[in-house]
């Protein structure tokens, strides 16, 4: 029988601490946090492998993944989230982002598109006992407005470019996390909401699924 305890363990000390996620508060969260319960059940036995799992399949090219754990732990670092935030979670899947993300702000909005992932994640955090996390079902592109502004928004997957509406969406100061790219050329990247518009910084290299619906459109050569 597979011992998820010590298996978290390790995630943390082989594939988090040596991808320089250093924040003691990040690394027990991640350490007490199941990840198993987010996956399918004939799954969970690679819930702790460094690659990332399909979660979801709509049978139509529209599929979620858990995201290889150390991408997203330096993205939560890089966040630098603060007690009083108000997070936006966008393709939160099964819950695993909103579930971590919940550990350190006030609250969290989530959006998924499809009404099974809604109810999946909700049984999730409602398993679990997290009651600052609200999962609601939208258009992943364009957000949830009407309970913003938000101080963060986190995008799970890579997109070719981000929505305006989403930075519509952000207080002043407000910052935006994703990864933007595909394959080896994706980068985590940082946006940070300006009385002018919106600056961003590149954090790292990553390589994560794309996340469907913010393909950037393409344009017409005559």
């Amino acid at each position: 029988m597979l011992d998820f305890a010590d298996l978290r363990k390790n995630m943390v000390e082989h594939q988090l601490r040596t991808n320089d996620v250093t924040s003691h508060e990040i690394l027990d969260r991640f350490e007490d946090l199941p990840r198993e319960t987010f996956v399918p059940a004939d799954k969970r036995a690679f819930a702790y492998t460094d690659s990332d799992i399909r979660v979801w399949n709509n049978g139509a090219g529209d599929e979620r993944f858990l995201m290889e754990a150390y991408p997203f732990a330096r993205l939560v670092q890089a966040a630098q989230i603060r007690p009083t935030d108000l997070v936006l979670d966008i393709g939160c899947g099964s819950g695993y982002s909103t579930s971590i993300l919940a550990g350190f702000c006030e609250s969290v909005v989530a959006i998924e598109s499809a009404a099974e992932l809604v109810e999946t994640a909700t049984g999730n955090l409602l398993d679990l006992k997290i009651d600052n996390a609200v999962i609601l079902q939208s258009d992943l592109q364009d957000g949830y407005a009407k309970e913003g502004p938000y101080d963060l928004i986190v995008i799970n997957g890579a997109v070719d470019e981000v929505p305006a509406a989403l930075f519509d969406q952000l207080r002043a100061d407000g910052r935006l996390l994703t990864f933007v790219g595909r394959g080896q050329s994706g980068n985590l990247t940082m946006f940070r909401k300006t009385g002018t518009g919106t600056t961003s910084v590149p954090i790292m290299n990553a390589c994560v699924p794309s996340l469907p619906g913010f393909e950037r459109a393409e344009s017409f050569v005559f």
